[in-house]
């Protein structure tokens, strides 16, 4: 027979239980974050880390968000594109930078989280370059 806690006691129980594990998901390399982009921008994350990483977005914003990779030697790759509602998980080699794009006229919002070698993650803006 399995016992359930009352909706009460658990509610009380899981501020605990995460206040416990959040040190143990940021020492794994585990990071989660909003990104807001604005219109005619990209966001860059990474370039120059020792170590691949890897991120989960979710499109919770109004407007597409594409994504490509530019490696430290070579040309840009694109990725994935992003609809509103949708979810991916992108994968970038050591020393790469995602580069998350919004060529609309409205501002674009991600949910991310990522994983890997994060320690050391350059995050930055600049225009939408063609």
């Amino acid at each position: 027979m399995k016992t359930f806690l009352p909706v009460p006691t658990a509610v009380r129980i899981f501020p605990v239980v995460l206040a416990l594990l959040l040190p143990l998901l940021v020492l794994a390399g585990t990071a989660q974050s909003n990104v807001y982009i604005r219109s005619g921008k990209q966001f860059l994350l990474g370039g120059g880390q020792h170590g691949a990483f890897e991120v989960t977005a979710k499109n919770v914003g109004f407007v597409a968000v594409e994504i490509k990779e530019r490696p430290l030697r070579g040309d840009v790759i694109a990725k994935a594109t992003l609809a509103p509602g949708q979810q991916g998980v992108l994968r970038f080699a050591a020393g790469s930078t995602g580069v998350f794009l919004n060529p609309h006229r409205f501002r674009a919002h991600l949910r991310v989280t990522l994983t890997g070698d994060t320690k050391q993650l350059r995050m930055d803006y600049e225009p939408v370059q063609e």
